[in-house]
């Protein structure tokens, strides 16, 4: 016998808050870190349905959840899906259809877009008429070399004198460049509203706005929470809230008084992304020594970035030893197909709050 069950932020609220819990609703379906984002939504309300899930015979089989948002570009209510599980168990029975269609459906006609999805995601919305097509993310990395041997030991010690050698006269470059160049920061863990008003006035070619209530909350409620003992964690659900360490930053870039670039990262144990991006053209070599700079003081082994420009730098100065580009997935309704044209950034999406 199947069932479905949805569930609403009031429903949410019960549990994560109170500990009272719906029939059915547990940590397997929406992990409690995510459950109290959603609780703390700028544009939820306490009746919308944000979690789908289908039993059979009792049994877990598939969920979705997704979560509300204002958008000042396009000007629009939509709803960000940004989880969905089929159990290997019941594929091949169209429930992730099921489940994702049923809050479609509670979402009347607001629109649905969709960003860096599993192709089994994409197949779905576009049976549900979204359209689909892609955008870039550059992606850079170093070797990975294991320590645990005398031969590995010895191979990332060949490594790093390899690289030193092929980016020494770069580096060096670059360095002097950094050292010389006037730009200061200013570092920021929220949006204020000189940063937001900078944003605006440099988002002409993206193709979503935020607005700032928007990008503050999910700079203080991420998805994601930092666990130092992650191999003692129980993870119970495949859309996991734990990692070794996230942290964000949001830097403003000045050349004198004037305010000259936004920008934020994400430094995590996954990798180091630029999340968002914005400056003035004249600046524009200020700006990107100063995320060089950025990258080279943390150290990450790796580095993502959905802008052109940022990653062309990366690259041109070697500061990684691999490179490569994925398409990634965009899913959009047919009357908004204009976007395909515009620019994403890396944290549209739910992409910031992973």
């Amino acid at each position: 016998m199947e069932e479905l069950k949805l569930y609403t932020i009031g429903d949410l609220k019960q549990w994560v808050l109170k500990g009272e819990r719906k029939e059915g609703l547990s940590d397997s379906i929406i992990t409690p870190t995510r459950a109290f984002a959603f609780v703390n939504n700028p544009y939820a309300s306490d009746e919308m349905p944000v979690v789908s899930a289908l039993f059979t015979n009792g049994e877990l089989a598939a969920y979705t959840a997704a979560f509300p948002e204002k958008l000042l570009k396009p000007d629009c209510i939509t709803h960000w899906f940004n989880s969905l599980y089929v159990s290997p168990k019941y594929e091949g029975k169209g429930y992730g259809l099921f489940v994702l269609g049923s809050l479609m459906e509670c979402y009347g006609n607001d629109p649905v877009f969709d960003l860096d999805a599993v192709s089994t995601s994409v197949e779905i919305l576009t049976y549900l008429g979204l359209q689909s097509g892609s955008f870039d993310q550059y992606n850079f990395r170093n070797k990975s070399i294991r320590l645990n041997s005398l031969k590995g030991k010895m191979a990332n010690i060949y490594n790093k004198t390899q690289r030193y050698f092929e980016a020494n006269s770069t580096n060096v470059s670059l360095k002097k460049r950094i050292t010389k160049a006037l730009y200061t920061l200013q570092y920021d863990d929220f949006i204020d509203s000189a940063a937001f008003d900078f944003i605006r006035e440099h988002s002409s070619s993206d193709a979503f706005l935020r607005t700032k209530d928007s990008l503050n909350w999910m700079l203080r409620y991420p998805f994601v929470h930092e666990a130092p003992l992650l191999d003692r964690v129980k993870q119970g659900n495949l859309f996991s809230s734990s990692k070794p360490w996230q942290r964000y930053y949001v830097v403003k870039v000045f050349v004198g008084s004037e305010l000259v670039g936004v920008y934020i990262l994400c430094d995590s144990s996954t990798r180091l992304t630029l999340l968002y991006i914005y400056y003035e053209e004249r600046y524009q070599e200020e700006v990107l020594l100063s995320i060089t700079e950025h990258i080279i003081k943390f150290g990450n082994a790796r580095f993502a970035t959905t802008h052109p420009l940022v990653a062309d730098f990366v690259q041109k100065h070697k500061l990684y030893s691999f490179n490569s580009i994925t398409p990634t997935s965009f899913c959009y309704p047919k009357e908004y197909d204009w976007m395909a044209a515009k620019t994403i950034q890396g944290g549209d999406g739910d992409m910031l709050l992973n």
